[in-house]
């Protein structure tokens, strides 16, 4: 069995656990990694109202993330709320030497209209950390901050807003499009502003989705720290989110709709027998007439040589339909 991808989650702490390290530890747990954390604040919150913010010593949150680095074998770091100018210099002064894949959260401004990152940290998150990102994750509101712009990037800006932020700060650039109004677009742009990717979905109407920007970059870090390249990665963590927010609107609680690892269920999740496909088992699926790819085997409740895969959609599961299909593990399970 292969041993199980580590990753570090640096961010504020939600008491409503609906974001912060609270949701980037499900997510990264669901996306197949085991997740540390470093605290930066602690936030009095819920969806919809931030009534108090306390920092933790600077010294303190370099000390989390140190500790972390020199007892775990850390593959990914995902940035997220860093509230001050000396909390972002504090972390930098720890990663500035550590290889290891960044993925950065720029998390400035709540749904509320709270301001979760003081105004003088700014200049210095751009200065020291935005450069050395593997991937920086804006959503439109925060995009506006980074390009000093009054109003938001519209839906046909965003690749063009995305290019600009990947060519000033030198890094790749995912602009999240869950504000735009209509259906969702996201946009990849590689650090020399050209497309590294496009993809849109249909809103999900009248479900809170509070937190999903900080479980999706706790997803792509997670899927980095397993090995993904950024664009796979990058797929797989909006897979994981389009999934999570489809079942909360569907009535689901993500508990007792989890896999028998525990793992949210997402596209790449099999349910096997566990006596022909041990759990947590890589597997490669070419069914007739139609190729699944790489999946996981996550969950139970098969028997024998038959396999359950996930599909996304109820006309994709009509369409695939039961078939035959020759399942590959790979050696490295």
């Amino acid at each position: 069995m292969s041993e199980i991808p580590v990753m570090m989650t640096i961010a504020g702490s939600d008491c409503s656990a609906g974001a912060g390290l609270q949701a980037d530890l499900k997510a990264a747990h669901a996306m197949g990694a085991f997740a540390l954390t470093a605290v930066t604040c602690i936030v009095s919150e819920v969806p919809g109202l931030v009534r108090g913010i306390q920092e933790v010593e600077p010294e303190l949150v370099a000390d989390q993330v140190r500790i972390n680095l020199e007892h775990f074998p850390v593959a990914a770091v995902k940035a997220g709320m860093l509230y001050s100018p000396s909390i972002v210099r504090a972390v930098h002064g720890v990663l500035k030497d550590a290889d290891i894949p960044l993925v950065v959260d720029p998390v400035m401004i709540a749904t509320a209209g709270d301001r979760l990152m003081r105004e003088e940290a700014v200049a210095v998150y751009e200065e020291l950390l935005l450069p050395r990102a593997a991937l920086l994750t804006p959503n439109l509101d925060e995009a506006a901050v980074l390009l000093r712009s009054s109003s938001n990037p519209e839906r046909d800006e965003s690749p063009e807003a995305a290019a600009r932020l990947a060519l000033r700060y030198g890094c790749p650039v995912l602009l999240k499009g869950g504000h735009l109004a209509g259906d969702c677009r996201d946009v990849l742009a590689g650090p020399d502003g050209r497309s590294l990717g496009e993809w849109t979905r249909p809103r999900v109407r009248d479900v809170s989705t509070h937190g999903t920007g900080c479980s999706l970059s706790a997803a792509i870090a997670a899927r980095l720290a397993a090995g993904d390249g950024l664009v796979t990665a990058v797929e797989r963590g909006l897979e994981f989110i389009a999934a999570a927010i489809r079942c909360k609107k569907a009535g689901y609680d993500g508990v007792d709709h989890t896999t028998a690892t525990g793992t949210f269920v997402h596209k790449g999740v099999a349910a096997v027998d566990k006596r022909v496909f041990p759990l947590g088992s890589d597997l490669y699926v070419m069914a007739k007439g139609m190729e699944y790819g790489l999946t996981k085997a996550e969950d139970t409740g098969m028997k024998g040589q038959k396999i359950d895969l996930y599909l996304e959609s109820y006309q994709q599961c009509i369409q695939f339909g039961r078939r035959s299909a020759t399942v590959y593990l790979l050696e490295n399970s």
